[in-house]
């Protein structure tokens, strides 16, 4: 007889979707950024710090599925995040956390380089970023637009055509800034520098790096997340393993957002087919469907705010908890 066993929690207010399986979590308690890049640029954290798309086209993700990354062309291409109060904390606390999976197509002209997110002050032409960077070793954060040679990075050598979760923590009362390459820490330098910029107004861009020489980033990038804080080394690998999903099976599945609250998106293996289920912590049953695609989005608008279980019909896979808020 196949059982499940769920922990018991009390939610109020929010829903939250995970593994059967006991694993590592991650907080959501500083997440400023939550941007799946799943046919939008929208802010999936609450905050509503949503993108525009400025010449950037949606393409396959590190699992083959269709309109689930973005694709940079190197030459114009970026998406821009206005300002706001979430964001600005970054400079209130000296911390962040960005995590990204990209997949370089090539250098950006002479320059070596892949941004991935910089926030730019035109009014200097200087800014703070961080990017993979071949000519500086292999990535680099840049914190103080102030002091344009003051930066951190370490060695790291990319190849072409392949996805990476690329992560970096910085904490200036910590002192220390890492690095991380698919969930491991590549290396911790030792760095002191505030998370500066001029004007606090100025917005954030992915794909793109005005500091100095303009450059363009060309190719995918993925599931961008920022956070006020420096995350733990357990923490990004976390991060990184719940964004790896084995081929394992037809029924595999992943979902998004978590907490939700309009709409969750199930993702599936080619060729999947199933009946889906939604149940509170009693085995209520709220919400039943078919799944005929690879990607199905189903309305949670109508669910109260609570603890909800989200099963195939098959039962292989485990149930996934989420969060409705």
């Amino acid at each position: 007889m196949k059982r499940n066993f769920y922990l018991s929690i009390a939610v109020f207010g929010t829903m939250l979707f995970t593994n059967g399986t006991a694993q590592a979590q991650v907080s959501n308690d500083s997440l400023i950024l939550d941007m799946p890049m799943n046919g939008d640029v929208l802010d999936y954290s609450g905050n509503n710090n949503n993108g525009t798309m400025h010449n950037i086209v949606a393409d396959t993700n590190r699992f083959g599925t269709p309109s689930n990354s973005y694709r940079f062309n190197g030459i114009d291409s970026y998406i821009e995040i206005p300002a706001s109060t979430s964001m600005n904390m970054i400079h209130t606390t000296n911390e962040v956390t960005i995590t990204a999976w990209i997949n370089i197509n090539n250098w950006y002209d002479n320059w070596n380089v892949f941004s991935i997110l910089e926030r730019y002050n035109p009014n200097t032409d200087a800014g703070w970023l961080f990017e993979a960077n071949w000519a500086s070793g292999g990535i680099l954060f840049l914190a103080d637009e102030t002091s344009v040679n003051n930066s951190v990075g370490c060695d790291f050598t990319w190849e072409f055509d392949r996805w990476y979760h690329v992560g970096l923590t910085y904490s200036q009362s910590e002192s220390v800034a890492n690095f991380y390459v698919d969930g491991v820490n590549v290396c911790s330098e030792p760095y002191t520098a505030d998370i500066n910029i001029a004007d606090n107004t100025s917005s954030f861009i992915v794909g793109r790096s005005l500091a100095g020489p303009d450059e363009y980033s060309d190719g995918n990038i993925d599931d961008l997340k920022i956070y006020y804080r420096a995350l733990s080394s357990d923490e990004v690998d976390t991060l990184f393993t719940l964004g790896v999903k084995e081929k394992r099976a037809n029924n595999d599945f992943a979902f998004y957002p978590n907490p939700a609250s309009d709409r969750i998106t199930i993702t599936t293996m080619p060729g999947g087919q199933s009946s889906y289920t939604i149940t509170d912590v009693v085995g209520r049953v709220f919400v039943t469907g078919k799944i005929n695609s690879e990607v199905t989005n189903l309305n949670v608008q109508h669910l109260p705010s609570g603890l909800y279980f989200l099963q195939l019909e098959d039962g292989r896979e485990p149930a996934r908890r989420f969060i409705k808020q």
